[in-house]
C-alpha cells in the first residue's frame, strides 16, 4: 500500500507499542467474573455495559448474561451496569471474585436511546469514532456553535466567520468539508439535500438539547441523506429525565456575547408521560466588524413511555439574523485592519465609503419528528420516525455595478447618457420543505445482530430572487422578482447490517446500503437553454470488517467501506449534460488497535481513503460560462490517528490525540482567467496536496480537580499549515496555529437540593493572531498575474462567564 507520510516509522513504533502491552499482560492474574439477570424472572441479560469506575475497563455481557474481566490488578472496585431497558446499578466488589451476581430492575419505560441505534457504532466496530456526552457538552457550552464544542475530537478543524465561535461556523473532518459530512438528529438527516451543507447557525444552542454526539470519521455506518462521504455527526436529542426539573443557564462575555437558556422537564407523569422543553437566546456583536448575531431557539419534546413502547413528538425551531461576514478579510487588511468586513461596502451620493446596514442573512428552520419505538420481544425491536423540516429565509445585500438586464430591467436613458449599469439592493430567497419516513427492525440473539432499515424522503426547494432598489431607476411596486428555480429531490435508501460475535472474541460485521436518487431542477440543456431536467442515480455502498478482542484490555480491528456521493446543486444547475461532473466514489480502508487499562487508554487507527472522481474547484469555465467543480481521476487521504488518556489519580486526568496524514491529488489542471484576450491559461500539477488538509492536527487537555465539584481544565489545539487551493502555492496558504483555552467550573448543592454552578472560560489565552479559513482567486491582466487571498481571522483572548441554576 502506497503511503505518502512516513508511515513505516509510525507502523514500527505502534507495533512495538502493541507488543509491549501484549507482553506486559502475560503475567497478570487477577480475575473478576459474574452473571447478570433481571429481577422479575431471573432471566440472563445480554448486552449490559459493565464499567469498572475510575478506569477505562469496559465490556458487554454475553448471551448468558455473563462477563469476565481478567488481568485488572485491583483489590477492590466499583462496578456500574448500564442497559437501555434496565435501571442503572452500581456495586462494590472485592477482587479476585468469580461469583459476582447482579439483578437489574427492568425500567417501567422503553429508553429513547433505541431510536438511534442504526446510525451508531460501538467499540466492537472496525471504524473510528468519538462520542461526547451531555456532561462534557454542558461544561463547555457558553453559547458557542456546536462545532466548537466538538473541537477536541481527533482529525477535526473548526472555523468561525465572525471570529468568535458564534454565528456562521463550520467544521472539517480529516480535511473533508461540511458538504461531505453527514449529520443526523435522532437518525433523521439534517443536511440540505441540494447543497449537502449543514448551517449550524440555523440550530442555535442545539447542544443544550443533546444527550450525546457521536463523530464518526471516514465512511462511517449507514446513514440517511446526503453527505456521508468524509465523516458523520450523529446527534441524539435529550432523553427522558424521570424526575421533574427546571434549569437556567446564562453566560456573558467578550464582544457583548450573551446566552440565556431556560430548560424544564415534568418528569414521568403517572409513570407514562413526560414533557421537556428549552428556550434559548444568543446574541453577539462578533469579532469581525458588524458580524453581529441574533439567534433564537425552541426545543419541545413530549411523549408516552411504556414498558415495551414509546411514542415521542419533537419540535426544534431555530431563527437567526446575522450580518454577513462570509466574504472574509482581504489579505492586505490583515495587518492594518484585522477586523475589516467588506460586506455591504459602497460609495454614497457624497462620495463617502459606507456600509449597507441591512446586509444580513435571515432564516428560520423548524424540525418536526414523531418517533415510535417498540420492543416486540427480548430479541426483536423496531423504531420508526416521521419527519418534516420547514425552512424559509433570505439574505439581503447591496450589489455594486450590476447590469439592468440581470434583473430584467430596461436601461435608463437620460438627456446625455444611457445608463446600463447601476447599484442594486436585492434579496435571494430559499423556501423549502423536507419530509419523509424511516423505519428500522432489529434482531439480536445468540451472538447474531441484524438491522434492516428503510427510508424515503422528498425535498421541495423554491429558489427565487427579488430586486428591491436601484440607484438609477425605480422598481415597480417596490420589488421585482428576477429569477425563480424550483427543485424536487427524492431519495429512497435501504440497508442491512449483519454482525456475529464468535466465542473467541472475534466480531464480524457487514453493512450493505442501497441509495436511489431522483433530482428535478432547472438547468442548461445541450443547446445552452435553461429547461427542466431530471437526474436519476443509484448507489451501492457496502461495508465490512472485523474486530478481535485479544483480552479484556486489547482489541484490534479492520474494516473496508465503499461510499458514493452525487454532485451538489450548483454542479448540476451551472452545467450542461456535456460538462456535468460525475458522482464521486471512495474506498475507505481502516485498521487499528485499542488498549484499555486501569488508568490508561490508547488507540491507534490507520486509514486510507482513496477517491475516484473527487470534485474540486479548478477555475475552469465550462461550456455554459460557469465556474463549477471538476472531477479529478484519483486522489487519496491517508494517515494515522492516535488517541490516549491517562487518569493519574482521582484529581488529575490527561487526554491527547494527534493525526498525521498526507492528502494528495495525483494530477489536476488549474485554469486562470486571462482578461487581456478573454481566454484561460492552463497549468498542470502532479502529486499536489488537497486544499484545507493539514498534515498534522493535535489536541490535548489537562483536567485537575483539587476538591469535589471544582474543576480546572487547560486545553491546546494545534492545526498544521493548509493550502487555500490545490496548487501548493506558498502564496496561497493558511499558516499553522496553536490555540490554548482554559476553564474553571465550580458547583454547589444547596440544602434544598438545588445545584448552582459557576463557569469561567478564557479562550486563546496567549492571544495568538491566527486565521482558520480562507479562499483565493487569480487572474491575468496587463500581462501580469495577480492573486487575491481572503482570510477569516479569529479573535484574540476572549472571556466568558456562566451561571447555572438547577432545581
Amino acid at each position: 500500500m502506497k503511503l505518502y507520510l512516513n508511515a513505516n516509522g509510525c507502523c514500527r513504533f505502534l507495533l512495538l507499542l502493541v507488543f509491549f502491552f501484549i507482553r506486559k499482560e502475560v503475567n497478570a492474574q487477577n480475575m473478576l467474573s459474574g452473571k447478570i439477570v433481571d429481577d422479575e424472572n431471573g432471566n440472563p441479560v445480554p448486552g449490559v455495559v459493565i464499567q469498572i469506575e475510575g478506569t477505562f475497563f469496559r465490556l458487554l455481557s454475553n448471551e448468558e448474561g455473563q462477563f469476565d474481566f481478567s488481568d485488572i490488578h485491583l483489590k477492590e472496585a466499583d462496578l456500574s451496569f448500564t442497559h437501555i431497558s434496565f435501571e442503572k446499578n452500581t456495586i462494590h466488589v472485592h477482587i479476585p471474585d468469580t461469583a459476582v451476581s447482579i439483578r437489574l430492575r427492568i425500567k417501567n419505560y422503553l429508553s429513547e436511546e433505541v431510536t438511534i441505534t442504526s446510525t451508531r457504532m460501538d467499540t466492537r466496530s472496525g471504524l473510528a469514532f468519538s462520542t461526547t456526552n451531555k456532561e462534557e457538552l454542558e461544561k463547555r457550552n457558553l453559547g458557542q456553535d456546536l462545532p466548537f464544542l466538538l473541537n477536541m475530537n481527533p482529525s477535526l478543524v473548526v472555523t468561525s466567520d465572525a471570529g468568535n465561535s458564534v454565528g456562521y461556523t463550520g467544521l472539517r473532518i480529516r480535511g473533508s468539508d461540511a458538504s461531505r459530512i453527514n449529520v443526523t438528529l435522532n437518525g433523521v438527516p439534517v443536511n440540505d439535500p441540494e447543497s449537502h451543507q449543514v448551517y449550524w447557525v440555523d440550530l442555535p444552542d442545539l447542544a443544550s438539547s443533546s444527550e450525546n454526539i457521536q463523530v464518526q470519521r471516514g465512511a462511517g455506518t449507514s446513514t440517511n441523506g446526503a453527505g456521508a462521504f468524509g465523516g458523520s455527526v450523529n446527534i441524539q436529542s435529550g432523553t427522558l429525565e424521570a424526575k421533574a426539573f427546571a434549569q437556567v443557564n446564562s453566560a456573558f462575555g467578550s464582544f457583548d456575547t450573551w446566552k440565556n437558556t431556560l430548560s424544564f422537564g415534568t418528569g414521568l407523569i403517572k409513570d407514562k408521560f413526560a414533557i421537556d422543553g428549552r428556550l434559548s437566546k444568543i446574541s453577539s456583536a462578533g469579532y469581525i466588524d458588524r458580524a453581529r448575531s441574533d439567534l433564537h431557539s425552541i426545543f419541545l419534546s413530549g411523549g408516552y413511555y411504556g414498558k415495551n413502547s414509546s411514542l415521542r413528538g419533537l419540535l426544534l425551531s431555530g431563527n437567526e439574523k446575522t450580518y454577513q461576514a462570509w466574504y472574509g478579510v482581504p489579505e492586505d487588511s490583515l495587518f492594518s485592519n484585522r477586523t475589516f468586513n467588506p460586506a455591504g461596502m459602497h460609495i454614497d451620493a457624497a462620495g463617502n465609503v459606507v456600509f449597507y446596514e441591512n446586509q444580513t442573512d435571515n432564516y428560520q428552520q423548524d424540525y418536526y419528528q414523531l418517533l415510535y419505538a417498540l420492543a416486540i420481544n427480548p430479541y426483536f425491536s423496531m423504531n420508526t420516525a416521521l419527519h418534516y423540516t420547514k425552512g424559509k429565509g433570505y439574505y439581503e445585500e447591496y450589489s455594486v455595478g450590476d447590469a439592468f438586464s440581470k434583473y430584467g430591467l430596461n436601461d435608463v436613458y437620460t438627456i446625455t447618457d444611457t445608463i446600463s449599469i447601476s447599484d442594486f439592493i436585492r434579496r435571494r430567497w430559499l423556501d423549502n420543505d423536507f419530509y419523509g419516513i424511516k423505519a428500522d427492525l432489529h434482531y439480536e440473539k445468540s451472538g447474531w445482530n441484524f438491522i434492516l432499515g428503510l427510508s424515503a424522503n422528498e425535498y421541495d426547494g423554491k429558489h427565487f430572487g427579488e430586486v428591491l432598489w436601484s440607484k438609477d431607476a425605480s422598481i415597480p411596486e417596490g420589488k421585482q422578482q428576477y429569477y425563480s428555480d424550483d427543485a424536487i429531490k427524492k431519495e429512497f435508501t435501504g440497508f442491512l447490517k449483519i454482525a456475529y460475535a464468535l466465542q473467541n472474541g472475534i466480531y464480524l460485521f457487514a453493512d450493505l446500503q442501497s441509495r436511489n436518487i431522483s433530482y428535478e431542477f432547472i438547468g442548461y440543456n445541450r443547446d445552452g437553454k435553461n429547461l427542466p431536467q431530471i437526474i436519476s442515480l443509484s448507489f451501492f455502498n457496502p461495508k465490512g470488517g472485523m474486530s478481535w478482542k485479544l483480552n479484556e484490555k486489547q482489541q484490534i480491528f479492520l474494516s473496508a467501506a465503499v461510499a458514493n456521493k452525487e454532485p451538489i446543486r450548483d454542479d448540476y444547475v451551472n452545467s450542461s449534460p456535456q460538462s456535468r461532473p460525475k458522482p464521486e466514489s471512495m474506498l475507505d480502508v481502516e485498521a487499528g488497535y485499542r488498549y484499555t487499562g486501569k488508568k490508561f487508554y490508547l488507540a491507534a487507527n490507520f486509514y486510507q481513503m482513496s477517491y475516484s472522481n473527487q470534485l474540486i474547484l479548478t477555475g475552469e469555465i465550462n461550456d455554459v460560462g460557469e465556474y463549477t467543480r471538476q472531477n479529478v481521476s484519483h486522489s487519496v487521504r491517508e494517515g494515522v490517528e492516535i488517541e490516549g488518556a491517562w487518569t493519574i489519580n482521582d484529581k488529575l486526568k490527561l487526554y491527547a490525540n494527534a493525526t498525521i496524514s498526507q492528502n494528495k491529488i495525483d494530477h489536476f489542471e488549474e485554469f486562470i482567467d486571462n482578461y487581456d484576450d478573454y481566454t484561460q491559461i492552463k497549468n498542470s500539477y502532479d502529486n499536489t496536496t488537497i486544499s484545507f488538509s493539514p498534515e498534522f492536527i493535535s489536541a490535548g487537555s489537562i483536567i485537575w480537580m483539587p476538591v469535589k465539584k471544582l474543576e480546572f481544565e487547560f486545553t491546546g489545539k494545534y492545526v498544521g499549515k493548509q493550502f487555500l487551493d490545490n496548487t501548493m502555492n506558498a502564496d496561497r496558504i493558511i499558516d499553522a496555529y496553536m490555540v490554548n483555552d482554559a476553564r474553571i467550573s465550580y458547583s454547589i448543592q444547596t440544602k434544598a437540593k438545588q445545584e448552582i454552578g459557576f463557569t469561567f472560560a478564557a479562550n486563546n489565552i496567549f492571544n495568538q493572531s491566527y486565521v482558520s479559513n480562507g479562499y483565493t482567486y487569480s487572474y491575468i491582466y496587463g500581462g501580469t498575474q495577480s492573486t487575491f487571498n481572503n482570510y477569516f481571522p479569529q479573535a484574540g483572548t476572549t472571556v466568558m462567564f456562566g451561571l447555572k441554576i438547577r432545581m
